[in-house]
């Protein structure tokens, strides 16, 4: 049974161990402990999980401040939490083969970036194919599911289809009866008194954070995937987050019951607050009195997609971009107060360039998602006027006067990192981040 082989077990715990470094787990025992003797663990737990005899320990509830909400999540023993990898590998590559087109979360050698990508060229083939902008339009449906992750009902809606994907034999029997050994998830409160009477269960959902989680949540909505893969027009699934868009208002309404249904049929609930019915067109004319709100760009995964195709970071992203970017600056900028001006601005060239290089090790995650995805032009000349205003107010404390000592051009011969040149050059990198090329 390679699945359940120790050499998975003894790779799964210098996984646990190299990605997880200072996290805590429940119990005594620490990742480094179980490292330093992995040889003898992974045999251990190969041969338990074999036998049938390996059984999960409660894990611990934790409540963290997540996004705006408060989100409980489940610490496991060090142990578990091997034993969950491997079962997660093993999931994963087992319904891989039924994952749809459609779908690009968790997936391997596709990403989010990978359905920015599409929609966009979506976009731009339905422009390109209507030379007359009256028959452009499109109708966009955007669904969430509230509470995801945590909603998914244990029972024979997920089962049935689960172990009919899993198939039989040995190494089946094997993963199976693990997987329901650990669903539904047992766990405890800090705080209270020991016993059984301590010990709760988790009756829907999966343990937010844990291994197990993506494929399953992969795998629950697949009903849905392939109702909405059979209709015209686009559709694209990250998680929970649902996009569809079709030319026709009918087609998009058909659709709409047909997410409807499914949501119902699988135990589920839309959120209301994240779902839209838009019209979609480039001169966003409004229909009056309708359901269907008219809009210029849509928002998908963290960008804003404008009707020819074109990408944009959404709005609070970039402003948590230049935030985070603006505090690496204030902090440099605050341990040179005996530099001149020239100094500080080649100080904090550097930091730019650091924290917005997508290969340099302190690159800011934003960063990334800019330069990978977004080809509004328009875009990187904010970001660089912004950045041009943030040195120069900082070298020289006087405001946006000080572009009278320290212009545009010098600062990029200071070494100041240009967005808008590096897009136009089609590249970005670390040691050739300057203006100097074309800004």
């Amino acid at each position: 049974m390679q699945a359940w082989h120790r050499r998975r077990f003894i790779a799964a715990i210098d996984y646990v161990h190299s990605n997880n470094p200072r996290r805590r787990f429940a119990g005594e025992l620490t990742a480094a402990e179980v490292f330093f003797h992995r040889r003898a663990y992974g045999r251990d737990l190969a041969r338990l999980v074999r036998q049938g005899r390996y059984q999960f320990a409660p894990a611990e509830e934790l409540e963290v401040y997540l996004d705006g909400k408060t989100r409980a999540l489940y610490r496991p023993e060090v142990l578990d939490a091997v034993v969950e990898r491997v079962l997660s590998q093993w999931l994963a590559d087992l319904l891989a083969r039924h994952w749809p087109s459609e779908l690009y979360s968790y997936r391997p050698g596709v990403s989010s970036a990978s359905a920015i990508r599409a929609f966009a060229s979506f976009l731009r083939e339905h422009t390109s194919a209507r030379p007359d902008p009256r028959t452009r339009g499109l109708w966009v449906l955007r669904r969430d599911i509230k509470s995801y992750g945590e909603s998914i009902p244990l029972d024979r809606r997920l089962w049935t289809p689960l172990e009919a994907c899993l198939g039989k034999g040995p190494e089946a029997e094997v993963g199976t009866s693990l997987l329901h050994s650990f669903l539904p998830r047992r766990f405890v409160r800090p705080g209270e008194s020991g016993g059984k009477e301590a010990t709760h269960i988790l009756e829907r959902g999966t343990p937010t954070g844990s291994f197990v989680q993506p494929a399953i949540n992969n795998f629950y909505l697949l009903p849905l995937d392939r109702a909405l893969a059979k209709q015209e027009g686009f559709y694209a699934r990250f998680g929970d987050d649902i996009l569809y868009a079709s030319a026709s208002r009918a087609q998009a309404e058909t659709a709409a019951g047909i997410i409807g249904e499914c949501v119902d049929e699988l135990g589920l609930a839309l959120s209301t607050d994240k779902c839209q019915n838009l019209y979609f067109n480039g001169a966003g004319h409004p229909l009056g009195g309708d359901e269907w709100r008219s809009c210029t760009s849509v928002d998908f995964l963290g960008m804003s997609l404008a009707f020819g195709g074109m990408i944009r970071m959404r709005k609070d992203k970039m402003r948590r971009l230049q935030r985070q970017l603006d505090a690496r600056l204030r902090s440099i900028a605050r341990s040179m107060h005996a530099s001149n001006a020239e100094q500080r601005v080649t100080h904090l060239a550097q930091v730019a360039r650091s924290s917005l290089t997508p290969s340099h090790p302190l690159v800011l995650p934003d960063a990334q998602a800019l330069w990978n995805l977004v080809d509004d032009r328009s875009q990187f000349r904010e970001l660089d006027r912004w950045l041009q205003r943030r040195v120069v107010d900082l070298s020289l404390r006087n405001g946006i006067r000080g572009f009278r000592h320290l212009p545009p051009r010098k600062l990029y011969a200071l070494g100041l990192p240009s967005f808008t040149a590096q897009r136009n050059l089609g590249r970005w990198n670390h040691e050739d981040a300057s203006g100097e090329h074309g800004h």
